[in-house]
């Protein structure tokens, strides 16, 4: 769990919320005399708030406030004073981890597209690399994505593999239906059979578009100036909607967790 809270750099700080989660879901199943496996989960939570995103000195002094032992004398209301005293500790630790939560999704929705994988699938066309290189990879390399195409890879093994590896670890991926390239509507199925994908088609004219992929939502551009800026403009709005729709579904998710 260490190595998955330190690397704070990961895409959606997806590995830090889902860290929050599985600390939440640790400390509810630990009982107060358990000391050993309380002091390792309080040792990783420190370590997590020493690398929060943001105001971590906050994160680590609000949680080092927390008490879970009773520190009072005399006699107790309770028939186990300091059973009550973890228990009171237990709900404060976990109201702050969700705090954290909150705070991580907020920061997730602002910064969402840094280091997010953009995989191309088009066809080698050089008219067409032009307006992928110009339209496409320089404004989303901008905006901080990572965008890579099957040319991309310089690797021993078969392009294809590559070609499906990324389709696996894109979190966006974009196909251009331009010219009905047999390769790319098959690369394109096996990317819808990825649920969680947001995959984005372009075509230069609409009347290019198959009619069993008439339902699915296409970017329409014409090969004029104009239109590939008009290809950019509506690109990074649908990126940004598939954006919002991710976080949305791991707010969900996470929520679910949390509350189950």
């Amino acid at each position: 769990m260490t190595e998955n809270i330190q690397s704070i750099n990961n895409k959606y700080n997806i590995s830090m919320i889902e860290s929050i989660n599985q600390l939440i879901e640790d400390i509810k199943e630990i009982n107060y005399w358990d000391e050993e496996k309380f002091n390792n989960w309080k040792d990783i939570v420190e370590i997590f708030f020493t690398n929060f995103p943001e105001d971590s000195i906050h994160w680590l002094i609000r949680f080092s406030n927390i008490k879970f032992e009773y520190t009072g004398s005399g006699l107790s209301v309770h028939k186990d004073p300091q059973q009550n005293a973890f228990e009171k500790g237990k709900k404060k630790a976990i109201l702050l981890l969700k705090k954290a939560k909150k705070r991580l999704l907020e920061i997730l929705a602002n910064e969402g597209n840094k280091n997010l994988f953009i995989f191309m699938l088009m066809p080698f066309d050089e008219k067409l690399t032009q307006i992928y290189e110009r339209y496409i990879k320089k404004p989303l390399e901008e905006k901080e994505f990572i965008v890579k195409r099957a040319d991309d890879f310089f690797k021993s093994i078969p392009i294809m593999d590559d070609i499906l590896e990324s389709i696996i670890k894109a979190d966006i991926i974009i196909g251009d239906l331009t010219d009905k390239n047999p390769n790319v509507f098959y690369e394109l199925g096996r990317a819808h059979e990825k649920k969680d994908k947001c995959v984005i088609h372009i075509c230069q004219e609409k009347d290019k578009i198959p009619f069993d992929l008439g339902h699915i939502r296409t970017i329409i551009y014409k090969d004029t100036p104009e239109g590939y800026e008009k290809l950019e403009k509506d690109m990074l709005k649908f990126i940004e909607t598939c954006i919002k729709e991710k976080i949305e579904k791991s707010r969900l998710k996470l929520n679910i967790k949390s509350n189950g």
